[in-house]
């Protein structure tokens, strides 16, 4: 059976604390607040994201957690 991923209340803490620091303009390099609206509530729903580039290559990482 594959593990399920589960967001602790540490990591909980983390992206509420990137999150806020994104939204009140305070710089993090290469780190972004993604915003998405939930597909069936409409519910807006933000996520840190940090943008990796190596050479021609962009990926974008959701290294606070798990996310869809």
């Amino acid at each position: 059976m594959a593990w399920t991923y589960r967001l602790t209340r540490w990591r909980r803490v983390v992206n509420a604390l990137v999150g806020a620091m994104l939204r009140l303009g305070l710089p993090i390099p290469h780190t972004y607040l993604l915003t998405v609206r939930g597909h069936k509530t409409g519910r807006l729903y933000s996520m840190p994201v940090t943008l990796v580039e190596r050479g021609t290559q962009h990926w974008l990482v959701a290294p606070y957690g798990e996310v869809n």
